[in-house]
């Protein structure tokens, strides 16, 4: 959500960056923890949708009726977390070499 928030005000490749980094790192963490790439991809849209209830939320409290407000809102998370998603299955993919070549 964090991230989410910095990347709003950032320009597209500033709010990639940001993106892909905490793919990286959700990647990283779901590899040390012995999770599967399949497990990683549920908590990704667990978190996901967690965040898009959040923001839904916050739209609808504030009363903003604009489609094209709740339009580009939605891409913005979408592009967002469509990164991260990319970012993790290419940590996973990246450490998964990596252990192919170790062996």
């Amino acid at each position: 959500m964090q991230g989410l928030m910095k990347s709003q005000g950032a320009d597209d490749e500033s709010a990639k960056k940001e993106a892909r980094a905490i793919g990286s790192d959700y990647g990283s963490i779901g590899r040390r923890y012995g999770l599967s790439l399949t497990e990683s991809i549920q908590a990704f849209l667990f978190f996901r949708n967690v965040l898009l209830d959040a923001a839904f939320h916050v739209f609808e409290q504030a009363a903003i009726k604009s489609p094209f407000a709740w339009s580009d809102m939605l891409k913005r998370i979408n592009s967002f977390t469509d990164q991260i998603l990319v970012s993790v299955v290419e940590t996973y993919e990246e450490r998964s070499r990596g252990d192919s070549l170790a062996k």
